[in-house]
Order: structure tokens, then sequence, then C-alpha cells
């Protein structure tokens, strides 16, 4: 689930600039769980 969520995310950040600041919330709110995945 982890990746679809980060697939979901990359992709969107990049098409849209106005979908960032949904994508920082949604950080916080998975906490460090997808922070190593991210980098």
């Amino acid at each position: 689930m982890a990746l679809n969520i980060l697939l979901d995310r990359f992709p969107n950040l990049r098409s849209d600039p106005d979908r960032p600041p949904r994508f920082l919330p949604s950080l916080s709110m998975t906490g460090v769980r997808e922070l190593p995945l991210l980098f």
C-alpha cells in the first residue's frame, strides 16, 4: 500500500504544482514510515 501511495504522490507532485500542499500534510500523517521510502 505504501508503494501505491508513493507512486500516486510522486506523479501528482510533478504533474500538478498545486498538489504539494496536500503531499506535505500526508507525510505528517504517515510519520517516519514513508520517510525512508522517499529517500
